[in-house]
């Protein structure tokens, strides 16, 4: 058991890989669907995972393993999981260490269950599960800081001292890149392209990663006239009325404005600024300068152009005169890996073995049973 297999589980994408690598070897979409009735004659199969199902997405009744950061379907879980071992040859996992992330604040009876089909279902020798946020911080090498994730489904904020998590100063709320998308898709049926379908629901994400940016002045931007841009619909493919190219203008800092003012479209969710400010407004007053001067942001609904900057402009303009030149906010390139290269660095043999004790190991389930969740409670 040279190297663990680490697991970031998200609404959009499974990151996993081997704790040696610098990257997760495989991205996997977090999907499962059925084959719908009509279409059963068509296919050898009735279920699709991974990315199989991504490219069946039309012929498919479609569901999230993991919607805004929660797992309703156990049973599609284990099919995922059964996708995402088979990627690395793996049949049972009794040689192998496993770490999973996970969303904070989430239900103890969902880490019980991983737990549980961890060891019962897969035969996991030695078993570690780790808050995302938590483990991002680790990844860029550091044990202090304001962690801020936004994923496709969750917008995380959650302060960090020493290596702990501040719990009462966490804030979480069920909001991310899937509702920026829906946005986004609203945005261009206004603009007169309709995508109505599975498939083009792709298309929109893809639009997103690709044109879309934080305007640092929207009221300069506006009024640009710079800002058109196209994108040619793949393979061919057309919307109606052979539509096959979209032309995108302001909606290109519109859908990603809805994370600064989510009031215009019409959520009660509070703004990015707001949920960080008032995270770390309650820490102890002591700890505040660390954690507003090394703000770490994660996940891939961080990555539209100019949000680094937008951020810390807003973050500065609440932030009291005098500590206003304190506010920092550390954006590395590849921060939608951020907590995987956490886990990553946590799983290596060196740091397994000088954490010995955040470990489950199989003799301690067979031992012990579920009791031995409060191995984890400090986290």
């Amino acid at each position: 058991m040279e190297h663990s297999l680490v697991l970031d589980m998200g609404s959009y994408t499974t990151k996993a890989g081997y704790s040696n690598g610098k990257k997760p070897e495989h991205l996997i979409p977090s999907l499962v669907g059925n084959i719908r009735s009509k279409f059963v004659d068509k296919f050898s199969k009735d279920t699709y995972v991974g990315q199989e199902a991504l490219e069946t997405i039309e012929y498919l009744s479609l569901r999230k393993v993991i919607d805004h950061g929660y797992i309703h379907n156990f049973d599609d879980y284990e099919l995922l999981l059964q996708n995402v071992f088979s990627k690395f040859g793996l049949e049972s996992l009794n040689d192998t260490c496993i770490l999973f992330s996970e969303p904070i604040l989430s239900p103890s009876n969902t880490r019980h269950k991983i737990i549980e089909i961890a060891f019962e279902t897969f035969d996991a020798n030695t078993l570690n599960i780790s808050p995302a946020t938590l483990l991002a911080i680790y990844g860029i090498g550091e044990i202090t800081g304001t962690v801020i994730e936004i994923g496709d489904g969750i917008t995380q904020c959650v302060p960090v001292i020493e290596g702990y998590v501040e719990k009462q100063s966490v804030r979480r709320n069920d909001f991310g890149g899937a509702e920026i998308s829906r946005y986004l898709q609203k945005l261009l049926a206004l603009a007169g392209f309709q995508f109505s379908t599975r498939k083009e629901s792709t298309f929109v994400y893809d639009i997103k990663e690709k044109l879309c940016f934080c305007s640092l002045n929207p009221s300069k931007d506006e009024v640009r006239t710079d800002l058109k841009a196209e994108y040619v619909l793949p393979d061919g493919y057309t919307l109606a009325d052979d539509i096959d190219t979209v032309f995108i203008e302001t909606e290109r800092f519109y859908a990603p404005e809805v994370i600064f003012n989510p009031v215009i479209m019409d959520t009660e969710c509070p703004n990015i600024v707001s949920i960080v400010w008032d995270s770390i407004q309650a820490c102890p007053v002591h700890q505040r300068m660390a954690l507003t001067s090394k703000i770490i942001l994660s996940g891939g609904s961080t990555k539209f152009e100019n949000f680094p900057q937008r951020l810390q402009v807003e973050l500065k303009n609440v932030a009291p005169q005098g500590a206003r030149d304190i506010v920092k906010v550390n954006a590395i390139e590849e921060r939608e890996f951020l907590p995987w290269m956490g886990g990553a660095y946590f799983a290596s043999e060196t740091m397994r073995q000088a954490n010995i004790n955040a470990w489950i190991t199989s003799e301690e389930w067979a031992e012990s049973g579920i009791t031995i969740i409060q191995k984890f409670a400090q986290i």
